[in-house]
């Protein structure tokens, strides 16, 4: 299991959580109540396209992401869903205890901006 847990939850007390196999981290267009940092486990993010679901290949996405962060910072829905593929550990905040923090801590703005453009690079996007 990935230990090292992202800067910004350390300002915290995060949930722990489970997911069992098959279920939903979260559904393309819902709103995120919360940051989600994924501890173990496997998730393939799906689209319904049309009406129709389509699954990317399944990924190991312990220790890469925090889901929720761009959505909470620019206050939008989740563009694609998360779906176990197997049982996955995962820590939460709530978005209300994430955005006082915002509101009262400049460092916690800077904290959250450099996580994004970690994530941003990590992904490998070319923006040229």
């Amino acid at each position: 299991m990935n230990q090292e847990i992202p800067d910004i939850f350390l300002s915290f007390d995060p949930d722990e959580r489970k997911l069992s196999s098959g279920n939903y981290l979260f559904r393309e267009g819902d709103c995120p109540d919360c940051l989600i940092y994924v501890r173990d486990g496997i998730l393939e993010m799906v689209c319904n396209s049309n009406g129709a679901e389509k699954s990317d290949e399944p990924i190991p996405l312990f220790g890469r992401k925090v889901w929720g962060l761009r959505e909470i910072l620019m206050k939008k829905n989740f563009l694609l869903g998360a779906r176990a593929v197997n049982d996955v550990q995962f820590l939460t905040i709530s978005r209300s205890d994430v955005e006082e923090k915002l509101n009262s801590d400049p460092d916690f703005r800077i904290a959250m901006m450099g996580q994004l453009a970690r994530e941003i690079n990590s992904s490998g996007t070319n923006f040229e």
